[in-house]
C-alpha cells in the first residue's frame, strides 16, 4: 500500500513569510504549478526580495529542510531565480520576464497576503508526496549541464575574455548581472555590524562622497576579480583622454559611479549621464557599459524612472543604469 505525506502549503507559506520579513511575493512554478498529480513531484517556489535585502540562501534552505522537504525554494532578488539548495538557477530580462518564462503562479504577496489558489488534485492548498522518496532540488535548464558541456561552457567563456574561476556568467550580460548584485549588497547599515565598538562607525557603513563608493567596490571586487581595472583611458577624443572609473574583461565592461547627495548634484549627473554614453560608442571595444548611481536616502530621486531612461539594450554599447540606495 502506497503511503503519501500530505503538506499544506499556505501554512508553510505562511511560517515562511512570518520568519523573513524581507520576503515581498512568492510563486509557484514547475510540475506543481500545471497539476501534477505525481507523488514524486518537489514544490518549486520562487521567493522574491527586495534587491538591498540581506535575506540568507542559507536560512531558506534550513527552513525547508525542516518544515518541507518537497519544498525548492528559489531566491530573486531582481531578475534571476537562485535555488537555495543547489545553486542552479533561471533568469530573464526583468522580473515580469522571468515570471512569464516560468509560467509561474502567484501565491502571496506582502501587501495583500495570499490569493485564491488551490492545487488541481486537491482542490485546496494541500499536495501529497510519497513517503518513500528522497527529494533532490530541481535543476534549472540554464545551469543543467554535463561535465562535458561544462568543459565546453569554459571554453566559450575564456574565448570572451570572461573569467572561469570565479564563474560569473558566459556571456557579457549575465558577467554584468553579477557585478550588479555585488555593487548593491556590499552597501550595508551600521545596524549591519556589530552593535558595539568602532566598527559602527567605520567609513564603509558612512560612504559620503563618489570616492568613498568607488573605493569600497574597489575593495570588494578586487580580491574576487584581479582584472578589475581603476581609471585606465578608455578614449581619446581632440586629444583629449577620458578614463573610465572601472573596466573589466579586458575593457569590454565599463562601470561610471555617480553620487547623489543634493538636488545640485542629481542635475550635474543628469547632464553627465547622456554625454558619457555618446563618449564611449566610439570605442568599439567597450561591449556594455555600467552606471551605479549611489543616492543618498531623503534625496529626491525616482530611481525607476531613472534606470530606465538612462538604460539602452539596443545601442552598441548597451548601457544599464542601476539606481542603488545608501542609507
Amino acid at each position: 500500500m502506497r503511503q503519501t505525506i500530505k503538506h499544506d502549503l499556505r501554512a508553510v507559506m505562511g511560517r515562511l513569510t512570518g520568519e523573513q520579513p524581507a520576503i515581498t511575493e512568492l510563486y509557484l512554478f514547475g510540475s506543481r504549478a500545471y497539476g501534477t498529480l505525481s507523488p514524486r513531484s518537489d514544490c518549486d517556489i520562487i521567493v522574491r526580495a527586495a534587491p538591498n535585502s540581506h535575506i540568507k540562501g542559507s536560512d531558506l534552505r534550513d527552513f525547508a529542510a525542516e518544515n518541507c522537504a518537497p519544498l525548492d525554494l528559489f531566491l530573486c532578488t531582481e531578475s534571476r531565480a537562485t535555488s537555495v539548495a543547489n545553486d542552479s538557477y533561471v533568469y530573464a530580462a526583468d522580473f515580469n520576464a522571468l515570471i512569464a518564462k516560468l509560467d509561474a503562479k502567484l501565491l502571496w504577496t506582502r501587501a495583500e497576503g495570499f490569493t485564491d489558489f488551490a492545487f488541481i488534485g486537491s482542490g485546496d492548498w494541500t499536495f501529497e508526496v510519497s513517503s518513500q522518496t528522497e527529494f533532490i532540488a530541481s535543476m534549472l535548464p540554464d545551469t543543467a549541464i554535463s561535465e562535458m558541456t561544462w568543459q565546453h561552457k569554459v571554453q566559450k567563456v575564456e574565448a570572451l575574455g570572461l573569467p572561469s574561476s570565479p564563474y560569473i556568467g558566459d556571456s557579457l550580460a549575465k558577467a554584468s548581472a553579477q557585478i550588479i548584485e555585488i555593487a548593491r549588497r556590499m552597501i550595508m547599515k551600521p545596524a549591519d555590524l556589530i552593535r558595539q565598538g568602532q566598527a559602527r562607525g567605520g567609513w564603509t557603513v558612512n560612504l559620503n562622497s563618489e570616492y568613498d563608493c568607488q573605493n569600497l567596490f574597489f575593495t570588494v571586487v578586487k580580491p574576487w576579480l584581479p582584472g578589475l581595472a581603476r581609471e585606465q583611458v578608455a578614449i581619446v577624443f581632440d586629444g583629449q583622454e577620458k578614463r573610465s572609473d572601472f573596466s573589466l574583461f579586458a575593457g569590454r565592461l565599463v562601470i561610471e559611479m555617480k553620487f547623489i547627495d543634493d538636488p545640485d548634484k542629481k542635475r550635474e549627473v543628469v547632464k553627465t549621464l547622456a554625454g558619457l554614453a555618446g563618449f564611449y560608442r566610439q570605442n568599439a571595444n567597450v561591449g556594455a557599459l555600467l552606471f551605479i548611481l549611489y543616492v543618498k536616502d531623503g534625496v529626491d530621486v525616482d530611481d525607476r524612472l531613472w534606470e530606465q531612461a538612462y538604460s539602452t539594450a539596443g545601442t552598441s554599447p548597451w548601457v544599464t543604469t542601476v539606481v542603488i540606495r545608501i542609507p
